[in-house]
């Protein structure tokens, strides 16, 4: 993906500071492990009431972006 984000042939993303993002947010790899670990932490944080499913998926979408 890098490569082709280099090339310019994917618009939609871009390499900042050596981090690919998608429209500006934050690529994650295929990695199970990793996403399951955002998503914990993201539910556990000291500074989250417990928001609900819902605003959890958008709070989250807002910084990260996976197929």
């Amino acid at each position: 993906m890098i490569k082709k984000v280099e090339e310019g042939s994917v618009p939609e993303f871009a390499i900042k500071d050596g981090i690919l993002k998608f429209r500006n947010r934050l690529c994650v790899s295929n990695d199970p492990e990793l996403r399951k670990e955002l998503l914990k932490e993201s539910h556990d944080s000291v500074i989250t009431t417990h928001p609900g499913s819902t605003k959890m998926y958008w709070d989250l979408k807002s910084h990260y972006w996976w197929s």
